[in-house]
């Protein structure tokens, strides 16, 4: 019975995401972002012309090499680019921060310098002196503010 229900939610909740994800222009994206979860780990792939026609390349932005194998990622794709961050992960347990802030420097980049191709870039982007301690201050930082400016509009209504 539970099996049963939790079928129909699962349907019913892949159903309300295919209604959101057939709104959005994907042809005009020159690139996405895509989390992925697996083995209790975060990793992001950043996709390159995923519907624009010619090559579409993956590339796959990982703090922890064991604990995503990059072939079992992408054992039914055809074309990828490995790209481990450095510094790696020193725990099990902040790969999450490693995706935030690698997937916000790599959209950054993306916003403000429009690149044809990561090809290039992806060696620097994926690399630098990252310390997972101040970053996770600063989104405590950015969450706190966030709190408060959404308290004081609350209070105006």
């Amino acid at each position: 019975m539970q099996a049963v229900k939790r079928t129909k939610e699962k349907a019913a909740r892949d159903e309300r995401l295919a209604g959101h994800i057939g709104k959005f222009d994907w042809v005009s994206c020159r690139f996405v972002i895509l989390p992925v979860n697996g083995n209790s780990h975060w990793s992001f792939l950043a996709v390159e012309n995923p519907l624009q026609g010619g090559i579409i390349r993956l590339y796959h932005v990982n703090s922890a090499t064991e604990a995503h194998d990059t072939a079992n990622v992408f054992s039914l794709m055809q074309c990828f680019h490995a790209s481990p961050t450095k510094p790696q992960q020193q725990n099990s347990v902040d790969c999450g921060i490693y995706l935030l802030y690698f997937i916000e420097k790599i959209s950054t980049a993306i916003m403000k310098d429009r690149p044809h191709t990561l090809r290039g870039s992806m060696d620097k982007l994926r690399s630098d002196k990252f310390n997972v301690e101040n970053y996770r201050a600063l989104l405590h930082q950015r969450i706190i503010r966030a709190a408060n400016v959404a308290n004081k509009k609350s209070k105006i209504l």
